[in-house]
This record gives structure tokens, sequence and C-alpha cells, in this order.
């Protein structure tokens, strides 16, 4: 890409204002736009554009955009696609420099729609507008408080940057990703891509400095050589997971009838992901456990893992999940295990998994989690900590409503309230141990429902999961970007050793 293309792209994501075409005081498309970007609170000008009514939502409107009073960066259009050309000849003739086209039936539904499609594009090179979609859902830059979304989409503010095929998908897993404290920075739903390309979109965020893991829902390409060069920028500096859509025939046919991409073989995507270090997501929820995995952890160094429970069961599933997963279930020293012999009661596994058993577990002294943290976190032979969940605040939400005696459940839950497990303070000493030995630590809740202390420890760079599968995938994908950075590194190394070498003969 080009420096012009990337400086169009600031642009498009950094408008100073913004007129919106399609908006009204009755519900339509446009105007729940115009409500998510007031919602999120975007502190440029906006424009409403309405041939009839003069205020919109208490906000001044203009019947034509040559009555706008100011210059205008961004141009949101939302009309029939039989209007669209005509939107983008007025947008021309007024210098706008950018624009999102939320309207659809264009190239997905046909030659007619085609047609209509290639004169909007005619228009808009012909005056350098560079726009997304059309049939798109629009794009979100919360270092701005820029929600220009179509759906009433918020997330959460942080460092994430997604590029999504599908809009619908991409602001649904945003908001289920937000929801579990994962922060974004930018979105982009690039519909058909008319102009620019979901590798654009990409190249783009490989060099925001606000973006430090990048995301995709991908139904298919349109230049591969492209792809396969944006991808391997992204994934020298930054991780960058891909959920690819279109694995299968019918797949691939819902996607060209989608957006109008083609989806290609999914074993040649396979191979092109582990060659350039592509995280792959295997589907929508194992996407969002992997955006939260990556941006909340650091990296393991190795693939030795300790495994921490109060039930025998569940360090045997993680047992097998690591394993599946290319992990090792640690073994432990005879220094660590005399170590933890000084705490643990005696009736503790004495290796790994290290199972304290639910006696162990029911004591409530958090200071054997605790201590038995830090003694796996500073052992050699220990990489990272898959943990279950030490409290039992998610069981007791569950329990509490069928226990049929109330003088006992107002008893459980004055005691529970009073801070009886003391949550909090247990896992900011967990976060501390964390933030002192540098090594990953994944939670499995085991009571199977996310609650607070969870959103503690996420907040803390510990991710929280409700399956030992998902919490041994998420480690092992970890394990798999920082093992395909030091590859990289020792290739690039080893260059430059052979440069140095040829220097010094020819000298």
């Amino acid at each position: 890409m080009s420096y012009n293309i990337v400086e169009k792209l600031d642009k498009l994501f950094n408008p100073k204002s913004i007129a919106l075409f399609g908006a009204s005081n009755k519900i339509k498309i446009g105007t729940i736009s115009l409500l998510t970007i007031l919602a999120g609170d975007y502190k440029g000008e906006i424009y409403p554009i309405h041939p009839r009514d003069d205020n919109i939502l208490g906000i001044k409107a203009y019947p034509k955009l040559k009555d706008v009073p100011k210059q205008v960066d961004l141009a949101i259009i939302s009309v029939p696609a039989k209007n669209v050309p005509s939107v983008m000849e007025d947008c021309i003739d007024n210098g706008v420099g950018s624009a999102v086209i939320y309207s659809s039936n264009f190239s997905e539904v046909g030659e007619e729609g085609k047609r209509l499609e290639e004169e909007v594009i005619r228009i808009a090179k012909k005056g350098g507008i560079r726009f997304v979609g059309p049939n798109c859902m629009g794009i979100v830059n919360t270092s701005i408080n820029l929600c220009a979304l179509m759906n009433l989409t918020i997330p959460r503010k942080g460092d994430v940057s997604m590029v999504s095929q599908s809009g619908t998908l991409g602001t649904i897993s945003m908001i289920n990703a937000s929801s579990h404290g994962v922060g974004f920075n930018k979105f982009v739903s690039s519909g058909n891509e008319a102009d620019l390309k979901m590798e654009d979109y990409i190249e783009y965020l490989v060099q925001d400095e606000d973006t430090h893991v990048i995301v995709a829902f991908v139904e298919g390409t349109r230049n591969g050589k492209r792809f396969i060069d944006v991808a391997e920028k992204a994934t020298e500096s930054k991780p960058f997971i891909i959920l690819k859509g279109g694995t299968t025939t019918a797949g691939s046919t819902a996607a060209h009838s989608h957006t109008g991409s083609m989806a290609g073989s999914d074993q040649i995507y396979d191979a092109l992901f582990r060659q350039k270090g592509v995280i792959r997501a295997n589907d929508e929820q194992d996407m969002v456990n992997l955006i939260k995995g990556f941006s909340k952890s650091i990296l393991p160094i190795g693939k030795n893992v300790a495994i921490y429970t109060s039930g025998g069961g569940f360090g045997v599933l993680t047992s097998d999940a690591c394993e599946k997963n290319g992990l090792n279930v640690a073994k432990l020293s005879d220094e660590t295990i005399n170590t933890l012999n000084k705490i643990l009661p005696p009736f503790w596994s004495h290796g790994n998994p290290i199972d304290i058993t639910a006696s162990g577990g029911m004591s409530f002294d958090s200071r054997i989690n605790v201590e038995s943290m830090e003694i796996l976190l500073s052992a050699e032979e220990v990489d990272s900590v898959i943990f279950m969940e030490f409290n039992f605040d998610g069981y007791m939400e569950k329990m509490l409503p069928e226990i049929p005696n109330e003088d006992i459940k107002n008893i459980m839950i004055v005691a529970t309230e009073g801070g009886l497990l003391d949550v909090e303070s247990e896992t900011k000493k967990i976060i501390e141990l964390k933030e002192r030995y540098k090594k990953p630590m994944i939670c499995v809740n085991i009571s199977g429902t996310y609650y607070g202390g969870d959103k503690i420890l996420e907040d803390g760079g510990i991710p929280v999961y409700l399956t030992t599968s998902d919490a041994a995938h998420v480690l092992s994908k970890l394990l798999y970007y920082n093992e395909f950075l030091n590859k990289k590194r020792r290739v690039i190394d080893e260059e430059k050793d052979m440069i140095d070498i040829k220097e010094r003969i020819t000298k």
C-alpha cells in the first residue's frame, strides 16, 4: 500500500466532521447510525443531510451537502442503492475525502447490482474518494469515540482492532469480547470491498500504534498475493487472529452470495496461516477466546504447564487437553514437591496436576492457593500455569436458589456477602505473582458462569475460560505465536551472520 492510501485511511478513521445521508426522524438504518454515533459520544461535527427535515434527533439538518457550513471529512451513506451515485457526486463536488456506504443491493445480488457498484467506483475514483463498502455495517475508532455503525454497537475501549467481511458477526463478536473485558480500538465492516479491500485495512492496522492485536473474519480474498504479503507483515509485529469462513462447498456458496467474495481452498489457507504465523480460530466463540487470550496474557516461553486444582477430574481433563494441544504436563522437581509439601494438606496429589482435593479447597485458606501459585511460578520446570477457580461464588449463586430452608439460605447469603471467601484480596495477590514472575496464567472457572471476581483477574492480565479445553487451546496458540516469532528472529540473525561473513571474505 502506498503512503497516500495510508493517509486516506487515517482520515477515514479520524474524521473531524461527518455528513450523514439517510437519517430522519423515523426509525431507519441511517437514524440508528446517528443514534450510535451520538451514544458513542463522538466529539466532532455531525451534519445530517435531509431534503425536508431541518432538525433530526435534536441536531440541525441541511437539505444538501453544499449547505453545510464547514468542510466534511467523512460521508456516511444510507440511502437506496439507486441513489448512491448521485450522493457520491455531491461528495465529490464538496470535497469529501472518504465515505462509508451502508446501502446494499449491489454486486452481492447479481449483474444489475454489479453495474451500479461499478458506477459508484467510477465516480469515487474521479473525485479521489476512498470508501468502505457498499453493503457494510460501518467503522469504529474508540480513540476518538467514533462508533459509526448501523446496529447500536458500542464496544469497550482497548487495543484490539478487527476487520470483518461480515458486519453482524464482527459487531456481535466485539460485544461478546467486550463483555469479557476485551477492549477494541478500531473496527471496520468491509462489505463488498468495491474500493478499499480487507488487505488495505490490515496493512493500516499493522502501522497503527493504537492497535496491538489484529483480528479478521475472512470469507474470501480477491488478491491472494497481497493477502499473503499483509499477513506476513502483520504477524512480524502483532498477533494476527483469523476466523476463516467458507471452508466447505456450502459455506463458499454462502460467502459469494453474501459479499461476492471467492472463498478459495481451505487447505491452502490453512497452510498459508501456519507458514506466516497467523493464529487461526475454529469458530466465533474460539475467536473471542483467542482475542481475550492475546489481549490479556503474556506469551509462554515453553511447553511445560503446571495444573492446579481442587478437583481431580478437572486435573485429568486439563492434562488431556494440554497433551491434545501440544503442551507438556510439567514433571515437578523433587525440590518443588518438597516445598509444596510444607504448605499443602498431606492428601494432595504429590505430582502434576497439583490436586489439593475438594477437602483442601474447602478449607477456605487463601494462603494455600497463593503460596502454591508462587512455588509453581518460581519453579524452573514450569513455563505457565492453568488453575481452577479458587472461590465458590459462581457455585453459590447457582446453589442458593435451590435451598428450601430460608433461614439457612439467609445465613449463607450474609456469610458470602460479608466476605467469607475473601475473593478480591486473594485474586489481587495472584495477579501480583503473575506480574512478578512474568509467566502466563490461565484460569478455568469451574462453576461454569462468569462473575465479578473473573473481571478482576482479566483486568489483571489473567484470562478466564469456562472449560479446560478452551484454556489449553488458547495457551497452545500463545505458545505457537511465540515459537513463530523466535523462529523468525533466528532466521533474521542467520541472514545477518551470512551478510557479515560475506563482507569479511570480500574485504
